[in-house]
């Protein structure tokens, strides 16, 4: 288990810092919100810190909603996923303009 979270962590990280190198390699914190970060960027960012403090407080890979498991399919597709399938089809759970 202990490996596992190892080896999600490192992922996490390195999506990260995929995003970070975009905008030279500025560390996170000192990243300013609106000085040329995308909105998508701005997003998977907070998503994958959010998943970070899930991996931390031993709540990964359950939903935030309904508190099923979300799969490991799913998070290997997207390892920042906070919902599962059915919470993510739910309408009320959907981002705001993604309609």
């Amino acid at each position: 288990m202990q490996q596992e979270a190892s080896r999600i962590r490192e992922r996490l990280v390195e999506l990260v810092d995929e995003i970070l190198a975009r905008y030279g390699n500025a560390p996170l914190h000192q990243l300013p919100m609106f000085s040329g970060l995308t909105r998508s960027d701005a997003y998977a960012l907070g998503d994958l810190v959010d998943a970070l403090d899930r991996l931390d407080r031993g709540t990964y890979g359950v939903c935030i909603n309904c508190g099923t498991d979300i799969g490991r399919e799913r998070l290997g597709e997207n390892p920042a996923a906070s919902l599962c399938a059915e919470c993510e089809d739910d309408d009320l759970w959907r981002p705001y303009g993604a309609h």
